[in-house]
């Protein structure tokens, strides 16, 4: 921070931390940002640390953003199925549900992409389209944009 930087990087900060030391962690950015008007990139699977400290979201799957939009957007209307799978394997008070919701299957080799949506694969939506042409990205309004052939 000695050289006044414009933009932080912070890749996966409070893994492993315990959650007093993750919420003084995430307090020590908040500070920072407000002193400074840094702005911080936060690489995290975290939905938590997402939820308390971003603005937008990026959502990536196998090395491509493939939803990006306002938190409360994502949180509250979320349109790519790997953005709502995630969203829903977040464990909630409020739910009593016997089992943790989980994707099937595996994340693709990034050295081996299957072709057309990277999603596809473990998709429950995913059409013929899906498996053969990568979908293009559409802005849905709001500064709302995802990559899926279902939002059209």
């Amino acid at each position: 921070m000695s050289c006044q930087p414009r933009l932080l990087i912070a890749d996966e900060p409070t893994t492993a931390l315990d959650a007093t030391i993750q919420a003084q962690y995430l307090a020590l950015f908040k500070d920072i940002q407000k002193k400074t008007n840094v702005a911080i990139i936060f690489i995290t699977h975290d939905f938590g640390v997402v939820a308390n400290m971003c603005h937008r979201v990026g959502v990536m799957y196998a090395g491509k953003i493939v939803e990006s939009a306002s938190t409360r957007e994502i949180f509250k209307a979320p349109r790519h199925p790997y953005t709502s799978a995630l969203i829903n394997s977040v464990p909630r008070l409020d739910r009593k549900d016997e089992r943790l919701y989980s994707i099937e299957g595996q994340p693709p080799s990034l050295l081996n992409l299957p072709p057309g949506c990277r999603f596809a694969p473990r998709c429950p939506q995913a059409m013929d389209i899906c498996r053969r042409e990568e979908p293009p990205e559409v802005n849905i309004g709001n500064d709302h944009t995802v990559s899926c052939w279902k939002v059209r």
